[in-house]
């Protein structure tokens, strides 16, 4: 299965540097989600906070 080069990044240091076949994150509009193997690279999932 494909995969993404995914780097978390936090103010003062870097949490994650690999590969994910998926990201989820909460913001504060909803949440956003991106997939290897999906159309676009990121997409709201349609769930508001």
């Amino acid at each position: 299965m494909a995969e993404l080069h995914v780097e978390l990044v936090a103010v003062e240091e870097m949490i994650f540097s690999g590969e994910a076949e998926m990201v989820r994150a909460r913001t504060t509009e909803g949440e956003l989600g991106s997939a290897a193997w999906a159309h676009s690279a990121a997409r709201p999932t349609g769930r508001p906070r």
